[in-house]
């Protein structure tokens, strides 16, 4: 995991201090609208600068620049620090099945239901 180093972290407009895209991503999820709104702008985001400056990020920097939504900044912060964590493939594949997870869940709920259905209407028919 890629660390900010001493004196060179995040400080948010709401006082915590950050080092690292996780605690970035977490924070994203539960700062105020206000707060996210104080460091991206039209003409400025604080936390690319940073992501880009400090982190050596410049791919993800050039990504948050474009993102102008709380949610899609944490989602894009964390699929990258996920990548980090655990290689590119397995970050993806993990970030995936979490964005997926309701689909795949009512997919395994149906099909679940579906074969006890098709059990029981063996049953009938089987000697």
């Amino acid at each position: 995991m890629i660390q900010a180093p001493p004196g060179k972290e995040f400080q948010l407009h709401m006082g915590t201090v950050l080092k690292s895209l996780p605690e970035l991503a977490e924070a994203l999820d539960i700062m105020s609208q206000e707060s996210f709104s104080h460091h991206v702008t039209s003409d400025r985001n604080d936390f690319a600068n940073w992501v880009n400056d400090v982190l050596g990020e410049a791919k993800l920097a050039q990504e948050l620049r474009r993102i102008k939504s709380k949610r899609h900044c944490a989602e894009a912060v964390r699929r990258r620090a996920l990548e980090l964590s655990e290689g590119p493939i397995r970050g993806k594949v993990h970030h995936l099945l979490h964005k997926h997870l309701k689909t795949i869940i009512l997919v395994v709920a149906v099909g679940f239901v579906y074969g006890i259905i098709l059990l029981a209407s063996l049953k009938k028919h089987l000697p």
